[in-house]
């Protein structure tokens, strides 16, 4: 049963260590290095789109629709409700909390499935014998 472990938890744990290991040259552990790498990132970034000639949106959450759709020259078609806040620390923690636990049901399933039946099997056998 521990094959399942990698199908289900194993795959998530890499990408959610791809980005900060980049970020930390390797220690992603070491949360002090990741404004510095954060800030490289985006330099990075910065150059490859002016060597590309192309724009870079430095764009912030807290801004809105505005800017964005003023990027992609789409004033026109902005939309009357406002800017979606999903991305945030809060809502992204709570989303790998639910991956998580999904992906260990996912895991345990077939385990407990052969825990519980051969008990309620065994239970119902001591009842049927001893009812008697």
């Amino acid at each position: 049963m521990l094959w399942r472990y990698d199908t289900y938890i194993g795959r998530n744990i890499p990408i959610l260590r791809s980005a900060p290991s980049v970020w930390t040259k390797g220690n992603w552990q070491d949360a002090s290095r990741l404004p510095i790498g954060f800030a490289a990132h985006y330099d990075l970034v910065r150059i490859a789109a002016k060597r590309r000639g192309r724009e870079v949106l430095e764009f912030k959450v807290q801004d809105g629709w505005g800017p964005l759709c003023q990027f992609l020259e789409k004033e026109k078609e902005k939309p009357d409700h406002p800017f979606p806040h999903v991305n945030e620390g809060d809502f992204i923690t709570k989303f790998h909390y639910i991956i998580f636990w999904m992906r260990l049901a996912g895991v345990l399933k077939p385990c407990l499935t052969w825990v519980v039946l051969p008990v309620a099997a065994a239970t119902a056998t001591w009842w049927w014998w001893y009812r008697f």
